[in-house]
């Protein structure tokens, strides 16, 4: 109950809290240019429309996050309102500015006057197209099919037999109306390209129910790798009944390890390749599991270097202690924004927020992500990436 209620207040904050910047923009933005009142009111009605999409995919689409509208008219709209949200923070900004430089401003002494008006019709149009720019860039690098990024991992205790094992990660694909079959089917093009010896996918695969995205998500059964395809749950699973998705994961060719493991052989080595469920189960899901690390590698054998998928970098430092020598992670998106990852670092992901960290004896990746959640659709200088993780044994060597 109290999780259900926490996820009412999110969603009423993103539908709702944009209703409170619309004003604003008035006030700084349209205001300041002394235009006739048509052109304020077409200028309030664009501003509208761009701020307010939540409102307006629950109204028109059926639900504020998993609207059951075209991918165009999505993406469209998520353009607009990252746009609106930049311009908002610039001409905040912009308002700070000339009221600290009020003092010193000579037109200000005299009361104003025409330059100051000209001035605001240069600046706060600049700033509009600036804003365009920068969210239009964004919104791209998120929608698009990611490139390819290869990290070599050393890993204490791999035998030497898996030294050059490769295994691709995906994760947070967010398959939703803002990325749909198509670009789901160019991903799987590029894992298959990389000819992998195991495919990884670490959570968040969906926004949305499975009539609404099973579809989507079906390319996912052309993904090839010598050793199979796993994976693990996010908390986006819990969101959308993740009973119901881990039955079309499975038709997909995905095998989900709910705190559980696979060994892998190879050579005469073996590899225990084991998952948890999300911290979301024991929250979201009515007697659901708690994400158990030594269950899931319960009756592995000694021998076996551990490999664990968990979607979630919190409490990753423990794991270690549990004799896991390589962890791969996603859900921070790598904070989307430069800048914005030192906020996401904190925010209950412990410092942990994007790429390759040693944790004693254990090996920590954290993907940026390979998708991009429909409802922050912006990506800037964090691109997504389809990982190619290459395994390292230091007795290879």
């Amino acid at each position: 109950m109290f999780a259900a209620n926490i996820w009412v207040l999110v969603k009423a904050g993103f539908e709702f809290g944009p209703l409170l910047v619309w004003p604003v923009l008035l006030f700084l933005a349209v205001r300041p240019l002394k235009v006739a009142r048509w052109a304020q009111a077409l200028l309030g009605a664009v501003l509208l429309f761009a701020t307010q999409k939540f409102l307006i995919y629950r109204f028109v689409g059926g639900d504020s996050f998993v609207p059951d509208l075209p991918e165009r008219f999505v993406n469209l709209t998520g353009w607009t309102y990252s746009s609106s949200m930049i311009f908002f923070g610039l001409v905040c900004v912009w308002s700070l500015a000339k009221f600290a430089c009020r003092p010193l401003s000579r037109t200000a002494r005299d009361g104003g006057g025409a330059s100051a008006v000209a001035r605001d019709r240069i600046v706060i149009p600049g700033l509009a197209v600036l804003a365009m720019a920068v969210a239009g860039w964004g919104v791209w690098t998120g929608v698009r099919v990611p490139d390819i990024r290869r990290v070599e991992i050393p890993v204490t205790g791999l035998p030497a037999a898996f030294d050059g094992f490769r295994i691709v990660q995906l994760t947070d694909l967010h398959c939703s109306s803002a990325a749909r079959k198509e670009r789901t089917a160019g991903i799987v093009a590029q894992v298959n390209a990389l000819d992998p010896d195991l495919v990884c996918i670490t959570g968040d695969f969906v926004d949305g129910s499975p009539a609404q995205r099973a579809e989507d998500l079906a390319p996912l059964r052309d993904l090839k790798a010598r050793h199979g395809v796993f994976g693990c749950s996010g908390n986006h699973e819990y969101i959308y009944s993740y009973p119901a998705w881990r039955a079309v994961y499975a038709a997909c060719g995905v095998t989900m390890l709910d705190n559980a493991h696979r060994v892998i052989e190879k050579d005469g080595a073996r590899l225990a390749l084991g998952g948890v469920v999300d911290f979301a189960s024991a929250w979201k899901t009515p007697g659901g599991e708690r994400p158990d690390v030594r269950k899931a590698f319960a009756g592995a054998p000694a021998d076996a270097c551990r490999v664990l998928l968990q979607h979630q970098p919190q409490r990753s430092r423990r794991n270690a202690e549990h004799g896991v020598r390589l962890q791969l992670t996603g859900h921070t998106h790598g904070g989307a924004i430069r800048g914005l990852d030192l906020l996401v670092a904190r925010m209950g992901n412990e410092g942990l927020v994007r790429g390759l960290y040693r944790l004693g004896d254990m090996a920590l990746y954290v993907s940026p992500g390979t998708g991009q959640w429909a409802g922050f659709p912006l990506r800037l200088g964090v691109p997504a990436e389809i990982t190619e993780i290459v395994l390292r044994s230091p007795s290879a060597r």
